[in-house]
């Protein structure tokens, strides 16, 4: 099916996200892939999810997401892996100037230029209608007592006492949010050395949730089996096993430490068996 997406866009540039769900910073890229979709409507635009297409993004070696690649005529013209927007647009612009469809600069108008002496008469005159409206509510708001607008002290004290309410209301959640991760921390079986250096291991249960642990370098996969059962029984009764992402790679040496099994901030996947 990707490649025949790729046949029937002909000669345009196609740009391709390769995506997953798991990924925060894929859901990130996500709207601006699409805001540059509506923008750019002389290239095609596909998203591809690696784990739905486990051939296609091996066969391109994406080892890592999100990424992104550029293509016509079917041929690959270059590829980048990384929540880099600003790269993206560039790499946009540079692969459809480079084809002649995508012409930057300064725009030129098609409609017949306007006698400065008779503009006043239309588009001018409406500006010089308005401009005089304003001045003249200008003056009736100044001779009012106290030069003020009415009712502006009210509206000061209403927006005043709103702000005090805000800012306990946010100073409120922020303490909850703070007692809510002092508690995960502190019901989590993984002891934490603050001297250590330390990572977070992103896990996609097999239930569909998400699950997020903090270790040293030198904890190991035991360790996370031990969070999973900690933090999912259910989960953790059933026979199951843990795969890498990308590549894909069944954890099967407990003893490992999360340095040497290549895990240091990495997301792993846990599959029913």
């Amino acid at each position: 099916e990707f490649q025949r997406e790729l046949k029937q866009a002909g000669e345009s540039l196609v740009v391709v996200d390769f995506t997953a769900d798991w990924c925060y910073w894929s859901l990130v890229m996500d709207p601006k892939f699409a805001a540059l979709s509506e923008q750019y409507m002389d290239a095609e635009f596909l998203s591809v999810d690696t784990e739905e297409c486990e051939a296609t993004a091996a066969k391109y070696e994406v080892d890592a997401v999100p990424m992104f690649a550029f293509f016509r005529k079917g041929r690959l013209l270059h590829q980048f892996s990384g929540a880099n927007s600003e790269e993206l647009e560039a790499k946009l612009k540079h692969f459809l100037v480079s084809s002649g469809a995508f012409f930057p600069g300064k725009g030129h108008s098609l409609l017949p230029k306007e006698d400065p002496d008779t503009k006043s008469g239309s588009l001018g005159g409406e500006r010089e209608r308005v401009g005089k409206e304003r001045q003249k509510g200008g003056e009736e708001r100044k001779r009012e007592p106290g030069g003020e607008r009415k009712g502006s002290k009210d509206e000061e004290g209403r927006l005043s006492r709103s702000s005090g309410e805000q800012d306990r209301e946010g100073a409120g959640k922020s303490g909850e949010e703070k007692d809510d991760k002092q508690e995960e921390e502190q019901l989590s079986p993984i002891t934490i050395d603050p001297a250590l250096p330390t990572t977070s291991v992103q896990i996609r249960l097999a239930d569909g949730s998400r699950l997020v642990g903090k270790f040293n370098h030198s904890h190991t996969v035991r360790d996370i089996h031990r969070l999973i059962s900690h933090s999912r029984p259910a989960l953790a009764a059933s026979c199951y096993v843990l795969i890498t992402a990308f590549p894909r790679r069944e954890l099967t040496d407990d003893s490992q430490t999360l340095a040497t099994a290549n895990l240091l901030n990495a997301a792993i996947i846990q599959k029913r068996t």
